[in-house]
């Protein structure tokens, strides 16, 4: 909910205000011709003061950045095993798998580190049976997350050291 403070107004109570509703409440502060307006993540001002509600757009913004975000999640081979292991999949099957693709097991035998931006765990997951989001459960949950399990429950540890 976006606030205004009509000009025109003493440097005090520009003070106040951002003190009101900045300072106390975390809300964005932005001055047009017509006032100073205090306002939500997905409002905008216009030059003349007016107030636009742009939740569709900032909505799909924030998603498409927790998009990018999960993509640029890492984990370890072994931390990923493991949560393959819960699901059900041995270490015997994921090898099988990589063994099937010279480009798997080139990435497989020479990272330290799996990226979920890699296309190719995609391909090898859905082989497996597991969901893109299933994929992304394990990625967040391996990088510390903690957050609610899509449709079939996994569960991923962050400890490196620690059995799951």
């Amino acid at each position: 909910m976006a606030y205004k403070l009509e000009k025109p107004y003493t440097d005090k109570q520009k003070a106040d205000f951002i003190v009101k509703y900045n300072h106390n409440t975390g809300l964005k502060i932005v001055e047009s011709n017509t006032a100073l307006c205090a306002l939500e993540a997905w409002e905008e001002v216009n030059e003349n003061g007016d107030i636009l509600d742009n939740t569709e757009i900032w909505q799909q913004e924030q998603q498409e950045k927790e998009v990018a975000r999960i993509k640029s999640l890492k984990l370890t081979k072994r931390v990923f095993a493991l949560a393959l292991q819960q699901m059900g999949i041995t270490y015997t099957q994921l090898k099988t798998l990589i063994s099937t693709s010279e480009q798997a097991q080139l990435e497989w035998d020479l990272c330290v580190e799996l990226e979920r931006a890699n296309p190719l765990l995609d391909t090898m997951a859905a082989q497996m049976g597991i969901s893109s989001e299933q994929l992304d459960y394990i990625f967040r949950k391996g990088n510390g997350e903690d957050i609610t399990p899509p449709a079939s429950e996994i569960e991923v540890t962050t400890n490196e050291s620690e059995e799951l």
